[in-house]
């Protein structure tokens, strides 16, 4: 049976269908599995100019690669083509290098160049990953890999698709955070998010202004290139960076703060209120432990320091880095999913081709089906992932061990800590009844005192009265009467 678009001799075509098995197979994480050997027509055939035919132009069989020819295309190509915009485009909405990642990337993702997270894997023979842009750069100055000195040729190096997801699924930060956008994405979605975003710079809409400003306000469909006096500051600026000015950099667009009367500029009122104003009443750090004491800041440090929850924090520390590590494992697992089913996809396309041509039915053929090789891989990527099952359930059994033998002795510290809070009770309701014993006492003892005073205060009375009136009486007779 003939395919159209091949040639009709059958050697030829055997020749043909054994290099597109073989780039199908190679493509799979580059598997250097031989299928078949170089075609040579016998003394009775004539050559096909398979080289020559568009059909067997095969972009990635080495035997017909230009040796300086790389296995992929640049990040703003292949973004480009996804996006339906020219490379150009995509250099212009943004820097690839530039980008800002949310979390610290892991350091088996950095170039060895650049030093940042790899941008288009390229791999080279000798096994060392570096950017597609970097490792052109230096290739041009040398043919040797920039680890090993081992030299190497272009067509030889391979990237990985497993790679590529990984990298593709980092969380960056939109390139137009300066510009006020807030947004985080997955890498592979930046130019998406780049191409919508409201602060992105556009051409201005006026055709005879050659200046830029941003999307939000290029849909209004007027130039806002013209001289304009804050309402605030009556600084003079153009209109486009108005906005910017108010928020940002406007000092006279202040407020007073509600709690500690600072004055502060408007835009950063909920971070002072958040972060540093002493008068605001926040919790104790130690809430996502159980600790449910509020306090304004400036008095809450003394709380901090002999907060019984402390001892608790560490462990916390640990089982949050665990937990970390567990959604890492866990987001690996699903890449290595994605992995094998996107293998899946290409062992029905493999299955597909061999059903067109028939390959065991044609002469020279191999003696196994491309398949097997594909079927080989699958089964292999499924050992593992059930290898990485058994060590994830292994990792959280021996988590929960270690949590529990940790948080064990801090129950016991706990139940301490409140049988000498009962004591310390016990003994405050002690003293508590000692000092009001003392107090009633003292009170009776005043009472007493008092009323002492009193009945010496009223004998004295008497006392003083008798002898004034025996003096008076002696002045004249002694005491007695006249008659």
């Amino acid at each position: 049976m003939s395919h159209p678009g091949f040639p009709g001799d059958g050697s030829a075509t055997t020749h043909l269908v054994h290099n597109l098995v073989e780039e199908a197979v190679r493509s799979l994480e580059g598997v250097p599995i031989p299928l078949t050997r170089e075609y040579h027509p016998g003394p009775k055939e004539k050559r096909e100019p398979i080289v020559e035919h568009p059909a067997n132009r095969i972009v990635g069989n080495p035997a017909r690669t230009p040796p300086n020819q790389w296995p992929v295309e640049e990040i703003s190509t292949r973004e480009a083509l996804r996006h339906s915009i020219s490379p150009s485009k995509v250099r212009e909405l943004l820097d690839f290098s530039a980008l800002l990642y949310a979390d610290e990337p892991d350091d088996n993702l950095l170039c060895p160049i650049c030093k940042l997270p790899v941008i288009t894997p390229i791999i080279t023979p000798c096994d060392h990953t570096f950017c597609l842009e970097c490792l052109k750069r230096h290739f041009r100055s040398s043919d040797t890999c920039p680890i090993d000195r081992t030299r190497f040729r272009a067509r030889d190096c391979k990237t990985s698709r497993l790679l590529t997801n990984i990298l593709d699924s980092l969380v960056v930060e939109c390139p137009n955070t300066e510009r006020g956008c807030s947004e985080k994405m997955k890498r592979e979605e930046v130019v998406k998010h780049t191409i919508n975003c409201r602060y992105t710079l556009h051409d201005c809409p006026d055709k005879a202004c050659d200046k830029r400003v941003q999307q939000w306000l290029a849909v209004s469909g007027k130039c806002w290139h013209f001289e304009q006096t804050c309402e605030y500051c009556e600084d003079k600026m153009e209109a486009a960076s108005m906005a910017d000015h108010i928020n940002k950099k406007c000092t006279k667009n202040t407020t007073s703060c509600s709690d500690c009367g600072v004055t502060i500029k408007l835009s950063e009122v909920s971070q002072h209120r958040d972060g540093s104003c002493p008068e605001a009443s926040v919790a104790c750090k130690y809430v996502d432990y159980g600790c449910t004491h509020e306090a304004l800041r400036k008095i809450l440090g003394a709380h901090q320091d002999d907060c019984i929850y402390k001892v608790v924090a560490v462990v916390g520390d640990k089982v949050k880095a665990q937990e970390k590590q567990i959604e890492k494992l866990q987001k690996q697992t699903e890449d290595q999913e994605r992995q094998i089913m996107e293998l899946k996809e290409e062992r029905r396309d493999c299955i597909s081709w061999d059903d067109v041509f028939s390959l065991n039915n044609v002469q020279g053929g191999p003696k196994f089906k491309p398949t097997e090789a594909v079927m080989t891989i699958y089964e292999d990527m499924e050992r593992r992932m059930e290898e990485l099952k058994k060590e994830l359930t292994d990792l959280e059994g021996r988590q929960t061990v270690m949590v529990l033998n940790q948080v064990m002795p801090i129950k016991d510290q706990i139940t301490e800590i409140r049988s000498n809070l009962g004591i310390l009770k016990m003994h405050m309701a002690w003293l508590m009844n000692k000092s009001r014993e003392e107090v009633e006492r003292s009170r009776l003892a005043n009472r007493s005192v008092s009323s002492t005073s009193r009945t010496r205060g009223s004998s004295d009375s008497d006392g003083e009265a008798g002898p004034s009136t025996s003096r008076r009486l002696s002045d004249g007779s002694n005491g007695i009467p006249r008659l």
